[in-house]
């Protein structure tokens, strides 16, 4: 026998705020959902709402979802969790376009010379950690820049351009 759908069981004029919004999948789990009003992230119709507060048809939902706000308008009152196809039926998004991802986030790359040969702060590194703050170089306002004022801190060295 085929299990009814949740929207097909009953109809619902309103259900707490934490619930629809787990419901349709704009929070992986409910207390989430209820953590965000608590903390100021969700709002309706222009007012902060804790985790209790009823929802229903029409209303709009600002909720700040990680780096992203979402605006949605319910259209329908749902409090049982439906597959993504369903879910999306229950608002209308009004939110703007999320931020464009990047394709590769930069990570720091150690310099092999400066490690040595794996030993952790032995001679040759200390050598070759002496030599690098005798380097001096030019900076892009064209004065010369040595890395000895720099020791003892930590910094970041581009190279942009080479010969």
């Amino acid at each position: 026998m085929r299990r009814a759908h949740p929207r097909e069981q009953r109809r619902i004029e309103t259900t707490r705020v934490d619930r629809w919004l787990w419901a349709v999948r704009v929070f992986k789990t409910r207390s989430l959902a209820a953590k965000a009003c608590t903390g100021g992230h969700v709002e309706v119709n222009g007012r902060g709402v804790k985790p209790a507060h009823k929802v229903v048809v029409g209303d709009r939902i600002e909720a700040r979802v990680g780096d992203r706000v979402r605006i949605l308008e319910v259209a329908e009152v749902i409090d049982k969790r439906v597959g993504a196809p369903v879910a999306v039926e229950c608002y209308v998004d009004n939110s703007p376009p999320p931020p464009e991802r990047t394709k590769f986030t930069p990570q720091a790359v150690r310099d092999q010379n400066v490690r040595g040969s794996g030993s952790s702060g032995g001679g040759s590194t200390m050598r070759a950690m002496s030599s690098f703050h005798e380097i001096e170089m030019q900076s892009i306002t064209g004065e010369q820049v040595s890395f000895e004022k720099f020791k003892d801190t930590v910094c970041l060295v581009v190279n942009v351009a080479s010969e």
